[in-house]
């Protein structure tokens, strides 16, 4: 059993890690590369609950919840939803 649940727990990492690569590829081609890191670090977004984008990532909220806020407080196109 225990051979399984880490499997899962591995699974869910790499799905996670994924994700979040993405969503740093996303806000980098957004604002620069760097940018990104320090506008995320300082940026008070109203929509992740008066959290930076690291505040939200390490509070666990979802990267694609935090990617629709970002995305919203920077009015980008509709393509790079």
């Amino acid at each position: 059993m225990r051979g399984r649940i880490g499997q899962r727990v591995q699974r869910w990492l790499a799905c996670h890690l994924v994700r979040l690569t993405d969503f740093w590829q996303r806000l980098e081609s957004a604002l620069g590369a760097g940018y990104a890191r320090s506008w995320a670090s300082d940026f008070v977004i109203a929509d992740l609950g008066g959290r930076t984008v690291l505040q939200s990532i390490d509070d666990g909220i979802e990267t694609v919840d935090i990617w629709r806020a970002v995305h919203a407080e920077l009015r980008l196109p509709a393509s790079d939803r």
